[in-house]
């Protein structure tokens, strides 16, 4: 690599926000087209859009908070398996859908329901928001060029699999949070990083497993750490806590059975469900905890650059690939780390394998492997591990996450 190729790749580009605005943009528009354009893809009858009926039960749940139910959600027969988070962001556009007297697709789908033209772009463009994180990583990462252009082409295409064909913006979203807190952190911006992460987790649980790694960046070098990270744990646990007792004391049993009991209605299961027979995860997910707290004193202890670190978070994630009954979009998190793993790594011919596993995740693990166990959990393995493998880190790019604080500890935790 020339001297001048040195300097275009590492150069921060003047607008950096402009490339994932336009990704998102054109993301959107390919939503919207894939949806009402009638293209004939598997699931739409002629005549009728593609509506993912799993975004018609989180609108439905927005009706719910828009009504002033909120605390209801796990009594509508939606099968919210998370925080109603997503749910409460959609809740102002419900209630001007319900005030115009618009449609809606929930429990019967007409072919064109008037609050779809209002929801779809909603949930797609709260899908492209991650973009932003990857991109300011990818900089921090000193990533310019053509290798920032692909893993923005990377994450689009990943999030743009994730929402259109299957409605499920909401892993997304929590990503999005959770890397926003990973860099607040890292800057010693602990607080804002904690109430990032509690936004995140009201969004989706699955943000647990970056939970570890933000706390372990925000206690790391620092005196007192315990003291700060109890104090991390109090803002982080608030949101999510307010929410998730308020659904416990309006409807205890169906709250309770929902965020901890799972489902058996899922059609995509493992092998692995011979282990859950009742849809319930948790000896499982107790192995997805750990491996996140371990990737967490990682993060404390060992001064690691940007890529070592989002392959190991990417590994936390990963480790979804256990979860008995299986969702298409389990692994976007994990293939977006690995991906922008890759890219800032410096891996060449391993980037664009990662990429291209990243991309393949949706459509080889869709509906096509409906009731396929084996076949189903072999290709999420090797994808997973096309994807790990592809980005592992090598050494080439010593960036590094970590910068000195620039917000004081309060004395109340620990501070000087």
């Amino acid at each position: 690599m020339t001297a001048r190729d040195m300097t275009e790749e590492t150069a921060a580009p003047a607008r950096p926000h402009v490339l994932p605005f336009v990704l998102s943009a054109l993301s959107v528009l390919a939503g919207l087209v894939f949806s009402l354009g009638n293209l004939g893809v598997p699931g739409q009858a002629r005549g009728w859009w593609f509506m993912p009926r799993d975004l018609w039960a989180t609108w439905r749940d927005a009706q719910m908070v828009s009504w002033g139910q909120g605390a209801y959600v796990y009594t509508a027969h939606t099968h919210l398996l998370a925080l109603p988070g997503l749910a409460v962001l959609l809740a102002p556009f419900a209630f001007l859908a319900d005030h115009l007297h618009l449609a809606s697709g929930w429990p019967v789908q007409p072919p064109h329901p008037g609050a779809w033209l209002m929801l779809d772009p909603v949930a797609l463009a709260l899908g492209t928001v991650v973009l932003w994180p990857l991109d300011a990583l990818a900089l921090r990462a000193g990533v310019g060029g053509k290798r920032r252009t692909l893993i923005g082409l990377v994450g689009a295409g990943v999030a743009w699999g994730a929402v259109a064909p299957m409605g499920h913006p909401e892993d997304l979203l929590a990503l999005a949070l959770s890397l926003w807190a990973a860099m607040a952190a890292a800057d010693g911006r602990w607080e804002r990083a904690a109430w990032l992460m509690g936004a995140a987790l009201s969004v989706q649980l699955l943000a647990a497993l970056a939970l570890p790694v933000v706390i372990g960046l925000a206690a790391k070098n620092r005196d007192r750490p315990w003291m700060r990270v109890t104090a991390m744990l109090q803002r982080a646990a608030f949101l999510p806590g307010v929410i998730g007792l308020a659904c416990l004391a309006a409807a205890p049993s169906a709250t309770w059975g929902h965020l901890v009991g799972g489902h058996t209605s899922n059609p995509w299961p493992t092998p692995l469900a011979v282990l859950a027979p009742s849809g319930y995860a948790g000896p499982l997910r107790l192995v997805e905890v750990g491996a996140a707290v371990a990737v967490g004193f990682v993060a404390m202890k060992r001064e690691l650059s940007v890529a070592a670190l989002l392959w190991w978070s990417g590994l936390a994630f990963s480790t979804r690939v256990l979860e008995p009954l299986q969702c298409p979009y389990y692994l976007v998190p994990a293939a977006l780390l690995f991906s922008l793993a890759a890219v800032a790594g410096r891996r060449g011919k391993g980037a664009l394998a990662a990429a291209v596993a990243a991309v393949l995740l949706g459509p080889l693990t869709g509906t096509s492997q409906e009731y396929h166990p084996w076949s189903l959990w072999l290709t999420l393995l090797a994808l997973v591990g096309t994807m790990a493998y592809g980005s592992l880190p090598t050494g080439a790019d010593s960036s590094p996450l970590f910068v000195e604080p620039s917000e004081p500890v309060p004395a109340a935790v620990g501070g000087e």
